[in-house]
């Protein structure tokens, strides 16, 4: 998997072997049991740097082929985030979703997608408009009360450790 990871990350790569393998991974996390593999840092955090291009991309008259594969990998994001409550106890299930819940907050990809959602508000070109509802629909929607408490929780202690790394 590693392989891949890195291979996906390369920028001179040809895009629609970039967009096909983000499909892939899309169809990987489908699998809620096997969404953690998306969850380690060097990962994530090129995720989201490739989802970055969609806010420098969105002013540019002509934009990049790499449009395509920061779609895709929103897409993605949008995918590993998402994890729907139950209504009922569902033995097994019910206590997965509720980590990949908490792991989408603690690893800072509802807040990236938040930032991404708000920074696409102003643009009414597509994909972007796509993109923004995307997020809308899947993420957003799907936020509660008590997720937003924990959401509040998470960014207070990471405040608090950036505050006690400046006093150093």
């Amino acid at each position: 998997m590693r392989r891949i990871i890195n291979f996906y990350q390369m920028d001179d790569l040809i895009t629609l072997s970039r967009v096909h393998i983000c499909e892939a991974f899309i169809i990987i996390a489908k699998n809620k049991g096997l969404r953690k593999i998306f969850f380690r840092r060097d990962f994530l955090n090129s995720l989201k740097t490739i989802s970055l291009r969609l806010i420098t991309e969105q002013n540019n008259a002509r934009p990049s082929q790499l449009l395509d594969v920061s779609c895709a990998t929103v897409k993605l994001l949008s995918m590993i985030c998402t994890v729907q409550k139950n209504q009922f106890y569902i033995p097994g299930e019910t206590n997965l979703s509720e980590r990949l819940r908490k792991r989408s907050f603690d690893s800072g990809t509802f807040t990236f997608l938040q930032y991404l959602h708000n920074s696409l508000q102003h643009t009414q070109k597509e994909p972007y408009v796509e993109i923004r509802n995307m997020i809308q629909e899947h993420v957003l929607k799907h936020v509660d009360l008590t997720d937003l408490s924990y959401h509040k929780k998470v960014l207070d202690q990471m405040q608090k450790s950036l505050d006690n790394e400046k006093e150093r």
